[in-house]
């Protein structure tokens, strides 16, 4: 589609071995000292990078080679493979190479150690699953730590962020189950970018995400149309809290508006670039960006702040069936997100009868008010212009006739008005209004 692309594939290790006692340890890399004196947490698993044309066996050989010191010869006796799949293909921005979309494949790969009790693996803290250090002098001293964490233990990560949380009064049991690793892997990056990040407001601790919402618009039968959710359905359970809205897709934090709009339309709907630039024509002056404010299904007790980027698009030449088009017929599509399958229901509506207010979100500014004014609403029926006051009744023969008391009443000679109000404070502006 002539957008110049990086393609990264990565595979990521994860070395087990058993102690004495039957408790199953991973390797994992604590963290890093470059050469600078810089440190850097990591507290992940190993992961190689497959060089262009190279085979990913042969990648992780070099790697643990080259970066734990264990040869050929040992790999092929000291190591097993208990298994490998490919986990998934995502487009982020690489925070390393800035401006160009990168295209990361990951692979995953199980390893066991067959005896940790061999003398030759004490390089690498066995039989007693102890932390140790690497140097890498052929780059100029860069150090790494490796750590041996029992197979499901929470790291160092996983504590902080609990503890966090918990100051706050927020309880991760009530959480959704998986919504924890979930929010974990979006604070951490996971290599494509960091989806969200935490900050204190007000004494309360916040999450804020950055979200595109794209409004797909079409002409079906010369009448103005936009593409919205309609059911869907997520591990065997219909759902219909999408109904209605428009596309939407998280996006990392730092990530042009456009570039996200590539991406949603990409993983979406399916659209690859070329259909997208050939068929897809993004108004820019439609992009506007606003903040909203809710509490997430997903994380009770957790605010989320959504920085969303909103932008409308149109379908250059109507006569696409993939999107439903010419005749606006409802259609689905499923994606698959780690071997979990999500079927979507979209459906052309009369842009006239999509209502943007139906997101799930309550829009709020984040610095509230101070001292504002409070005060009633006007009621419309006040609203009228004051009547014009009446006019002394002039029968047909004889003198004018006013409101007043008889004579030689208490009073008498003022109009009667004076009398029922004698004593009493009147609000004329009030009145007038009435």
């Amino acid at each position: 589609d002539g957008q110049l692309e990086r393609r990264v594939e990565l595979v990521r290790v994860s070395i087990h071995a058993r102690d004495d006692e039957g408790t199953d340890w991973v390797l994992t890399l604590a963290y890093e000292i470059f050469n600078d004196g810089r440190a850097r947490s990591r507290n992940l698993k190993l992961a190689a990078v497959v060089p262009d044309g190279v085979r990913w066996q042969y990648a992780v050989q070099e790697y643990l080679t080259a970066h734990l010191y264990l040869s050929e010869e040992m790999q092929l006796e000291a190591l097993t493979v208990e298994g490998s799949w490919l986990k998934e293909e995502r487009i982020a921005a690489s925070p390393s190479v800035p401006g160009m979309p990168t295209v990361y494949m990951t692979r995953e790969l199980k390893i066991r150690v067959n005896d940790p009790r061999r003398p030759e693996l004490s390089l690498i803290g066995l039989p007693d699953m102890k932390s140790f250090w690497t140097v890498n002098d052929d780059s100029g001293g860069f150090k790494q730590h490796w750590s041996w964490q029992a197979a499901g233990e929470r790291g160092r990560e996983v504590d902080v962020l609990q503890q966090l949380l918990a100051d706050y009064g927020i309880s991760v049991a009530e959480f959704e189950p998986g919504a924890f690793d979930e929010l974990l892997e979006e604070l951490g990056g996971s290599g494509n970018g960091l989806l969200s990040k935490l900050m204190v407001r007000n004494g309360e601790l916040r999450r804020y995400v950055q979200i595109v919402k794209v409004w797909l618009h079409a002409d079906i039968l010369s009448v103005p149309h936009v593409l919205v959710h309609g059911l869907r359905w997520h591990k065997g359970v219909e759902c219909d809290d999408l109904r209605d809205r428009p596309i939407a897709m998280k996006m990392p934090l730092g990530q042009s508006w456009q570039d996200a709009l590539s991406d949603a339309l990409l993983h979406k709907m399916g659209l690859d670039r070329a259909f997208q630039e050939q068929f897809i024509v993004a108004d820019e002056e439609t992009h506007k960006v606003c903040e909203e404010f809710a509490y997430s299904k997903s994380y009770p007790g957790l605010p989320t702040v959504y920085c969303v980027h909103e932008v409308s698009c149109r379908v250059a030449m109507e006569g696409h069936s993939q999107l439903g088009l010419p005749h606006g017929l409802d259609f689905s599509l499923a994606e698959h997100h780690g071997g979990k399958r999500v079927v979507t229901h979209f459906m052309w509506r009369p842009r006239e009868q999509a209502c943007e207010s139906q997101m799930a979100f309550q829009r709020a500014l984040i610095d509230t008010g101070q001292g504002l004014a409070e005060g009633r609403d006007v009621d419309p029926k006040r609203r009228l212009p004051a009547p014009e006051p009446l006019r002394p009744i002039e029968p047909v023969d004889g003198p004018v006739v006013a409101l007043e008391l008889p004579p030689g009443e208490e009073g008498s000679g003022d109009l009667l008005i004076s009398r029922l109000l004698k004593g009493k404070t009147a609000d004329w502006g009030r009145a007038q209004t009435a």
